[in-house]
């Protein structure tokens, strides 16, 4: 009968030192490296979430704006773009994209309202010669 390590074993009757600790420190995952698993889905390098940019909400602050002055100069079409211009304000940071749609949506309100308004005043002003 015999004691100790068999054919490639450790020497020392079994017992071998630990590995060092990694850069992190005793108990710590190495940092990094090709080591590492990928990211989750959703998520770019470093973990930070992939998607869309977060809307600018310039845009549809001067649409409202815009907006409220065709309504004060009785264009109908200026209603439908102050309640989207509102819509792209409140959607601004939970949904980017419905945001820019609903914020061109006001710019084409307003747009359409006021070629209808240089049609109008056309319209007066060759009328009365």
């Amino acid at each position: 009968m015999t004691y100790g390590p068999g054919p490639g074993g450790p020497p020392n009757g079994g017992w071998q030192l630990p590995p060092p600790p990694g850069p992190g420190g005793p108990g710590m995952p190495p940092p990094g490296g090709p080591g590492m698993p990928p990211p989750p889905p959703g998520f770019g390098p470093g973990g930070h979430p992939l998607g869309e940019p977060p809307a600018s909400i310039g845009s549809a602050v001067a649409a409202l704006i815009a907006n409220v002055v065709g309504i004060l100069l009785c264009w109908p079409l200026g209603i439908v773009g102050v309640v989207l211009a509102i819509i792209g304000l409140a959607t601004a940071s939970s949904s980017p994209g419905s945001a820019r749609k609903c914020t061109l949506a006001a710019w084409i309100a307003f747009g359409v309202g006021l070629l209808i308004s240089f049609a109008m005043i056309l319209y007066w002003v060759l009328a009365a010669s």
